[in-house]
């Protein structure tokens, strides 16, 4: 399967490729604090840049291994939370996908399948023995997955299987969402929750820095937000907010006296990026250096998000076109591994 005849008809905008950029690296080591730049060299090292390619063939893994399980005699269901009902929810990840996973079933089975969107469990097509599919893109921490599983009220008391149809997931996320689904009884006594079986692990720094590491880097970036139980992964498509991965390194911000002192400093309510020594080290953000975004970093810019195309407008030479890309036949020869990359 060509992905060009899957993607014309799916996504109207592609996201560019961002990869870490090792000159840029370079200088922002070189402008750290000497106690910080060992520090700096591990995390860049244990980076995870998910390319959309990649990202792309995961999730075809993981709706392959749906399509194994569900019953493809009835409609397929896709929760979507009330809240993101609530908030423009066609400019969301989750429904983002959710286009992606309606064409790629077309395309996969040579025909049309009915899907309803539903947001409770109560919808009146459910019945019992169906499968709701949650989808999202990474489970960091998961907190958003478990607080969508808290606001499921299995009140018709079906049995039914929630795929989580999500391709990089956390151990912390999985353990999360099990506590959450776990403490719902209709759904603990008569549901199961089943998870890909070919998910990838986000990597912590949690694991890559020692005790001492994570204090010194957290001081730098503490005024921010910590950077504790944060995950070394960013997407072409996305960079997480603070709660999920250390979005202010991945922005340029070198820890740094200068940066500490201005950070010690700042009123959260006005911009204060100007002030700061940033640095950008992922490819393509080199122009956003100022009016920045940790809790909604617009670049990577998500494509699914309005003001994308202001963005693509500035990197018009830079514009990748997918021309000989192509989903393996046999899911099983994707390595789980993601290279580390060495600087």
């Amino acid at each position: 399967m060509i992905i060009n005849d899957l993607l014309k008809f799916t996504f109207k905008h592609y996201p560019l490729n961002h990869s870490l950029n090792k000159k840029q690296i370079k200088k922002f080591i070189e402008a750290s604090d000497p106690e910080v730049r060992t520090i700096c060299k591990k995390i860049f090292d244990n980076t995870q840049h998910i390319s959309f390619e990649f990202f792309l063939t995961r999730l075809n893994i993981c709706i392959n291994e749906l399509l194994k399980i569900i019953n493809l005699n009835r409609p397929i269901f896709v929760f979507i939370d009330s809240d993101s009902y609530a908030n423009n929810f066609k400019y969301k990840s989750n429904f983002w996908l959710f286009t992606y996973l309606k064409q790629y079933i077309k395309s996969k089975l040579n025909k049309t399948k009915e899907f309803i969107i539903i947001n409770n469990l109560e919808n009146y097509f459910l019945t019992n023995n169906d499968t709701v599919i949650l989808i999202d893109d990474c489970m960091y921490s998961g907190d958003q997955m478990s607080n969508s599983i808290r606001h499921l009220n299995n009140k018709k008391k079906l049995k039914l299987s929630l795929y989580l149809l999500v391709p990089f997931i956390s151990d912390k996320s999985i353990q999360k969402v099990n506590d959450a689904f776990n403490k719902k009884h209709n759904l603990y006594t008569l549901c199961k929750i089943i998870y890909p079986i070919n998910y990838i692990k986000p990597r912590s720094i949690n694991n890559v820095l020692n005790k001492d590491e994570l204090k010194i880097l957290n001081n730098y970036y503490k005024r921010i937000d910590e950077i504790y139980d944060s995950y070394l992964i960013y997407f072409d498509h996305k960079l997480a907010d603070t709660f999920s991965t250390i979005t202010p390194f991945y922005l340029g911000i070198v820890p740094n006296q200068k940066n500490l002192i201005v950070l010690k400093t700042i009123n959260h309510q006005h911009n204060y990026s100007y002030l700061l020594q940033i640095i950008p080290v992922i490819n393509k953000c080199n122009k956003y250096v100022n009016h920045i975004d940790i809790y909604s970093p617009k670049c990577p810019y998500p494509p699914y998000k309005k003001g994308f195309m202001d963005f693509i407008n500035k990197h018009k030479k830079d514009v990748i076109k997918y021309k000989s890309l192509s989903f393996p036949s046999n899911s099983n020869s994707i390595s789980n591994n993601i290279k580390n990359k060495s600087y």
